[in-house]
């Protein structure tokens, strides 16, 4: 009889240490899960700036192609006037 309440006792402990170490390994994990699905959504965040940005350097290199474009078409211009003006003045 002494033997069948110390293994029910043993066994209660048992369990009781089981369930405690079981416990906490899975409070541990939920943290991992929280902390891993929190950097997994500022990768996202990141990924998104990235691409906002990337966007935004491809527009101001085509604003910034366009001016150049300009700019040299303008300067042409400067030059057949400088050159008409010239052959003006030495008539």
């Amino acid at each position: 009889m002494q033997a069948v309440v110390i293994g029910i006792i043993a066994a209660v402990i048992g369990l009781g240490i089981g369930y405690g170490i079981w416990g906490s390994q899975s409070t541990q994990a939920e943290k991992d899960v929280a902390a891993v699905k929190a950097k997994l959504e500022e990768a996202r965040k990141s990924a998104e700036r990235e691409g906002e940005l990337a966007t935004k350097i491809q527009t101001a290199e085509a604003k910034l192609k366009e001016t150049q474009d300009a700019l040299k078409a303008e300067a042409d211009q400067a030059k057949k006037l400088e050159s008409i003006l010239t052959k003006r003045k030495k008539k």
